[in-house]
């Protein structure tokens, strides 16, 4: 629940545009879950550190957590994080084996 809240929380707070949008899914396949949050996204290109994730845009206690955590978390249960970002949208996958679930 954690991974998900947090997940749900930076696209929320991220999707932008005309329009701002949010697409969610999961899926099992061959002993893995994915999950994917995506957002649309139309600022500034995000400026990545050197495991691939954004650094914190935000000042003040308390921000810039929520992707370690969902690394954490992920990585607890022997799984993998993703962030992509594309033209107009960014991107979180998470792989979770089915058997740490």
């Amino acid at each position: 629940s954690v991974l998900l809240n947090n997940a749900l929380d930076n696209a929320l707070r991220g999707a932008s545009g005309k329009e701002p949008w949010i697409r969610i899914s999961a899926k099992c396949h061959e002993h893995f879950l994915t999950i994917l949050v995506i957002n649309s996204y139309d600022g500034e290109r995000l400026r990545l550190d050197v495991d691939g994730f954004p650094g914190c845009t935000k000042e003040g206690e308390g921000h810039g957590l929520g992707l370690k955590l969902i690394r954490r978390v992920s990585h607890r249960y022997n799984g993998e994080t993703e962030f992509i970002q594309r033209e107009g949208e960014i991107e979180l996958r998470v792989l979770l084996h089915e058997k740490n679930i």
